[in-house]
């Protein structure tokens, strides 16, 4: 099975995840799965998520994204204390997003950055800076 997603803990409690390719249910799943394993440590954690190299995100895995963060808003206490996407600045994404955040509210403040194609030099290296910086410019909705 081919993983759509790169995990980097090496700077806990920041943890960098990049998501591309193609997604399938048991990927998705299997991500998840990870997803919940950062509560085991008990300590606050922060996600910085890439999101620019998935390719057709669908409405099914938008509902399952949705059903998962409600899963994991049950917790208690609450680790998660920020989450950070970049996502690219288009129309059906931010459909897709919509849809995921009418369903459900974040389980904690989440800030999206709608990148634009020239922005070559936002990732999850940069945006930590960019956020810090160039606040404006994210969207942020509330748990």
């Amino acid at each position: 099975m081919s993983k759509f997603y790169s995990i980097n803990k090496t700077n806990f409690p920041i943890i960098k995840i990049k998501l591309s390719g193609d997604i399938t249910d048991d990927a998705l799943n299997e991500f998840f799965d990870i997803w919940l394993s950062f509560y085991n440590r008990k300590k606050n954690f922060y996600l910085l998520f890439d999101i620019c190299e998935v390719n057709n995100p669908s409405i099914k895995h938008s509902y399952l994204l949705a059903k998962f963060i409600q899963k994991i808003k049950m917790k208690t206490p609450q680790y998660l204390k920020k989450s950070i996407l970049i996502l690219n600045n288009n129309y059906i994404l931010r459909k897709v997003m919509g849809l995921v955040f009418t369903i459900t509210s974040p389980a904690a403040p989440l800030y999206l950055y709608w990148k634009h194609e020239y922005e070559i030099n936002v990732n999850n290296d940069t945006i930590q800076q960019i956020f810090e910086t160039k606040n404006e410019k994210f969207q942020k909705i509330m748990p």
